[in-house]
């Protein structure tokens, strides 16, 4: 019976993987998104499946509340996307 369900627990997980990298690919043509090697494309699609994750864990959380979507920097590390929102923030400055 353990065995079963660990295949089950598998074979969901083995799903939801394939929908989130389909997920990505789609994002990544529509936001005209390319990457150089595969290992940048694999870094990147990291970052978006963790923002995708918290982005649905919000919106579950607060169906009422304000929306959370994928953006152009859903593929960056946090990091990144708050550099470059600063840059942006000090050139409207200038």
């Amino acid at each position: 019976m353990c065995f079963k369900s660990a295949a089950v627990a598998w074979s969901f997980t083995t799903v939801v993987s394939r929908i989130v990298k389909r997920r990505f690919e789609a994002w990544a043509v529509e936001d005209g998104k390319s990457y150089n090697t595969l290992k940048e494309k694999e870094k990147r699609f990291k970052f978006f499946r963790d923002k995708l994750r918290a982005i649905e864990r919000h919106n579950f959380k607060f169906p009422d509340c304000c929306k959370r979507e994928l953006t152009k920097f859903s593929d960056q590390a946090w990091e990144e996307e708050e550099k470059a929102r600063r840059e942006k923030e000090e050139i409207i400055k200038a």
